[in-house]
């Protein structure tokens, strides 16, 4: 019996791209200084996260989904942040909330193949 229909598999996939995507441009938004394109890696950030919501089903995905909702919110409050006010105190949290995500997108991903 198969659990994971080839669709399911390639959405999987294109979500976990667009995570370390993500968790790449938040690491580096860690080390302001050293970066020429912090407006592209925010304007990226926004728009990574305003797709993966996109994918959430509240419905049907429970409080999974809610929570990773609140999730992509925070990570989308630090991207603000920096835009509005040049204020990176919430990229730590938003890296680390990230990376814990991509971990188990990681898990979920092996299990697919």
């Amino acid at each position: 019996m198969e659990i994971f229909t080839e669709k399911m598999v390639n959405q999987i996939k294109i979500i976990e791209k667009l995570l370390n995507q993500l968790e790449k441009d938040l690491n580096h938004l860690n080390k302001p200084s050293k970066l020429d394109n912090v407006s592209e890696l925010v304007e990226r950030v926004g728009k990574i996260t305003t797709v993966l919501k996109t994918t959430l089903d509240l419905e049907k995905g429970g409080n999974i989904a809610k929570n990773l909702l609140h999730l992509y919110n925070h990570i989308q409050y630090a991207a603000q942040r920096i835009k509005e006010h040049e204020d990176y105190s919430a990229v730590k949290s938003a890296h680390k909330v990230v990376k814990e995500i991509n971990e188990g997108w990681s898990k979920l991903s092996t299990a697919a193949a």
